[in-house]
Parts: C-alpha cells; sequence; structure tokens
C-alpha cells in the first residue's frame, strides 16, 4: 500500500491557491480566465444542448442577419440555414483539441531546440585538448 504524503499534496494545493490568488488580483488577467472558463464549458456542454442536426436547406432562413430572440439566432444564419451559433458551439470542442495539441507541439519542440542548442555551444566552447 502506497503512503501519500500530505506534507506535499498541501504544498501543491497552497502553490495552485497563489497562483489563482495571483491571477485574480489582475483584471485582465481574471477576463481571461473567465473568457477561457467560459469557453471550455461551452465546449463540454454546449454540443449537448445545441446539436448540431442535418437541416433541410430552405430558402427562407439561408443568411438571415442576427436577431435577438431566439438566442440561438445571435449571429444569424449560414448558407444552409444552420444557425451560426449551433456552428461555433458544436466547432469549441474541435478549437481546444487544436490549440491543446499545438501548444504541446511548440513547447516540446522549443524544448528540444533549446536543448540541442545548449549542447552545441557547450561542446564549440570547450578548450581545445590534443
Amino acid at each position: 500500500m502506497m503512503e501519500v504524503s500530505y506534507g506535499r499534496v498541501e504544498g501543491i494545493l497552497r502553490g495552485i491557491g497563489r497562483t489563482l490568488r495571483m491571477i485574480w488580483s489582475s483584471k485582465a488577467a481574471r477576463f481571461g480566465l473567465l473568457v477561457l472558463l467560459f469557453y471550455i464549458l461551452m465546449a463540454a456542454i454546449g454540443p449537448i444542448i445545441l446539436p448540431l442536426k442535418p437541416v433541410i436547406a430552405s430558402s427562407t432562413n439561408v443568411f438571415q442577419p442576427p436577431r435577438l430572440w431566439p438566442p440561438i439566432y445571435w449571429f444569424g444564419t449560414d448558407n444552409v440555414g444552420v444557425p451560426l451559433t449551433v456552428d461555433i458551439v458544436n466547432g469549441a470542442p474541435f478549437v481546444l483539441e487544436v490549440s491543446l495539441l499545438s501548444a504541446l507541439y511548440t513547447t516540446v519542440l522549443a524544448y528540444w531546440l533549446v536543448l540541442w542548442l545548449a549542447l552545441r555551444v557547450a561542446t564549440l566552447t570547450q578548450p581545445y585538448h590534443s
């Protein structure tokens, strides 16, 4: 049975708490965090609330301008007559997936590039011994 070190867990939670307090103290960071949380929530439950249903194209609903009511038409409709709100909500999970993968790819690439450059500089700056 593995024992859990509560001191270590408390330290991690304290660090997370400090980070969240620092983010919450800045208005810009608070706004960005709230937008990010809203987008993640929209990607998680939005497709359940507004599923993308196959629609029969009708000339009456094509390229409609934005309307206040019902809220599904806040952004208008596309060339098939589907409300753009439905397209945005159903595309959100894919946007988050691509964003996460590109951030991970960029981080790994930068890590290996810096590591390679550091080793190269260390090799080039060593004195020559014959």
